[in-house]
């Protein structure tokens, strides 16, 4: 375990860190891919780089302040878990904490939303965290209202192209082009709001239709079966 290389998915945090500090760790990881961290483990420049040196809790109840802010983060207990680690050589309590990759956007405790990026916590803009939540599908862009006045929809191109173009309706007894129907309710409607449009449009294509629907019956004599 002390031989590992922090990076995206691993990290080494001696004791002393705060848990507010450690929350930032929490929310990259649980942001990214997920990652473990090691709580109680000192970094020391060696001979040959960076080594890890075992320096754990005395006793369990030193590591209460950071397992309350892990709760405070992830009350469910879904995306967090921990676990103590001992070894015969050394002393003290190494806290495991294991942090799965989550479907919410995590926050550290001074509500800034971060990102691990190799051995990095990253802070997010903004913009990134929306970003962030279309990723994780807690937003979609089927939902997004887009700041465009109607008449840019209703009188738009391809809009009005999409409405005049060949459609045809096929019933028992007659074949009718809906262009010319369409064409005068555009034509009429003017410059108006997609829903108004789109309700003239409705009533000029049920009266236009209006004597194909109800000629059987008009045809046949009342008493009749």
């Amino acid at each position: 375990m002390l031989e590992g290389t922090e990076g995206h998915f691993l990290d080494f945090k001696g004791k002393e860190l705060k848990p507010a500090s450690l929350s930032k760790t929490i929310s990259a990881f649980a942001n990214a891919s997920g990652g473990e961290i090691f709580l109680g483990v000192d970094e020391v420049e060696g001979l040959s780089g960076k080594e890890h040196h075992w320096n754990g809790f005395d006793e369990q109840e030193a590591a209460n302040g950071t397992h309350q802010v892990l709760h405070d983060l992830d009350p469910s207990g879904a995306d967090i878990s921990t676990q103590f680690l001992t070894a015969k050589e050394q002393s003290g309590f190494i806290l495991h904490v294991l942090v799965e990759k989550s479907q919410r956007v995590i926050k550290a405790t001074s509500e800034k939303v971060y990102l691990r990026k190799g051995a990095q916590n990253l802070p997010l803009t903004a913009e990134a965290i929306d970003r962030l939540k279309f990723d994780k599908g807690i937003k979609s862009y089927e939902d997004e209202i887009l700041n465009i006045d109607h008449d840019e929809i209703s009188n738009s191109e391809t809009v009005i192209e999409f409405m005049l173009g060949t459609a045809w309706i096929q019933t028992s007894s007659a074949t009718v082009d809906l262009k010319a129907t369409i064409s005068s309710a555009i034509a009429s409607a003017g410059v108006l709001h997609p829903r108004v449009f789109l309700g003239r449009l409705f009533i000029r294509f049920a009266t236009s239709f209006s004597h194909v629907w109800l000629a059987p019956f008009r045809s046949v004599p009342l008493g009749m079966n």
